[in-house]
């Protein structure tokens, strides 16, 4: 079960607020905490069913929605994963029915499809696992910045958030966008390099500049390092005028930096093993996410099954793994046998056989339901998903009930 005591949810539970007059004067007038447990759901852009229901992010008038749709926006990098994605999607709507500006961290964080602002405690996760959906959801918005702010961002501050991206990547094994990747700092100089120093080479003579040519060309003499090709590069460029030639001419840092291939850290290979351990050896762990169906479907089609989840479950599963194997490490498949004896495992789950100490129980196909076309259960009442067949690979629907 999540547990939230103590924690700051929203506006209401937050006590530095409380010394402010101006929000004081406003909370006074407008906000009803003393009604708070007695009004309905469809009050609340995200209601918590745990020991006792909480309402959050109230949404009843104008003035709560405006304070919470605030709170949200200067806080939602704190806000659980969950909670984000449905408070996220009925702020937006309650913004739109009282004709209050949505911020775009609103826009960025909703989800298409919720329908349900209810999610029960008692079946999620504890903190443990929310961390690497953080850093996922983190990437995704540096990625987003970059790519969106690229031509207004200087050549270094390009450099400098590609590297943080990078940085964020290689804690979830997972590739930069190709874009990004050219202005990632990197050791060795890139295959770009030449053809831009001939392109500074050609512009020098064109413009009757020759000192500036030969500047260009004795200047590489010697260097071997990337971070100072690109520095020498872009003092010459400043020296020479040539900054006005961008972007036709190529730029420093991508003439240092880009053009080469990224180093996979989540191949293929290792996102199966990663999806076949969990099918293998810990499925039982996923019931709080996949449906019985889900799960029957995920022990047969593992990575199926997982590309046709909705991105939230998946970043859950990697979560899960990732937290299951540190846990129990002298558990998992030793270094010797873990490919032969996963291989067999997988296979006998495929063929129907389910494999308890070593033991194989034949399941009874009959108790085995056929797996539905599209059946995601309540997010609401269990955070339980089974994927649709129908859905496209990485996408999905939180499909839920009420204020929709």
């Amino acid at each position: 079960m999540y547990k939230i005591a103590g924690k700051v949810i929203d506006f209401t539970d937050d006590a530095k607020l409380a010394s402010d007059p101006e929000y004081r004067a406003l909370v006074d007038e407008h906000v009803h905490f003393s009604r708070h447990s007695e009004l309905p759901d469809s009050d609340f852009a995200l209601v918590l069913n745990g020991l006792e229901r909480h309402g959050k992010f109230p949404i009843y008038n104008k003035v709560a929605t405006a304070l919470s749709l605030k709170w949200f926006d200067k806080h939602a990098e704190e806000i659980h994963p969950f909670f984000r994605a449905v408070a996220s999607h009925f702020l937006e709507k309650a913004a739109a029915e009282y004709g209050l500006a949505v911020p775009e961290t609103i826009r960025e964080f909703a989800v298409q499809g919720v329908t349900d602002n209810r999610l029960d405690l008692r079946q999620m996760a504890d903190d443990s696992l929310v961390e690497s959906m953080d850093k996922t959801s983190r990437l995704e918005r540096m990625e987003r910045f970059w790519l969106n702010n690229e031509r207004e961002m200087t050549l270094e501050e390009r450099n400098t958030k590609a590297d943080k991206v990078a940085s964020c990547a290689a804690e979830l094994t997972v590739p930069v966008h190709p874009r990004i990747w050219e202005y990632v700092t990197k050791t060795a100089i890139g295959p770009k390099f030449r053809a831009a120093v001939e392109q500074r080479i050609k512009t020098a003579v064109q413009l009757e500049n020759q000192d500036a040519a030969d500047e260009f060309k004795a200047a590489f003499e010697g260097v071997k390092g990337a971070k100072e090709a690109a520095q020498i590069l872009r003092t010459l460029d400043i020296k020479h005028e040539l900054l006005k030639y961008y972007p036709r001419m190529t730029d420093p840092f991508q003439a240092a930096y880009g053009g080469t291939q990224q180093v996979k850290h989540a191949t293929d290979t290792g996102l199966r093993y990663k999806l076949e351990t969990l099918a293998a050896q810990h499925d039982h762990e996923l019931s709080s996410v996949l449906s019985r169906e889900g799960l029957d479907q995920f022990r047969k089609d593992p990575v199926g099954t997982y590309q046709s989840l909705p991105p939230l479950v998946q970043q859950y599963i990697m979560a899960k793994f990732d937290h299951e194997m540190e846990e129990q490490k002298d558990a998992l498949v030793n270094n010797h046998e873990s490919k032969a004896k996963l291989k067999k495992r997988v296979s006998n789950l495929r063929a129907g056989k389910r494999e308890y100490e070593g033991v194989y129980e034949i399941e009874d196909k009959e108790k085995s339901p056929k797996m539905p076309t599209s059946t995601y259960m309540d997010i609401g009442k269990a955070q339980k998903i089974s994927p649709a067949a129908d859905t496209p690979a990485g996408t999905g629907s939180m499909s839920t009930g009420n204020r929709g």
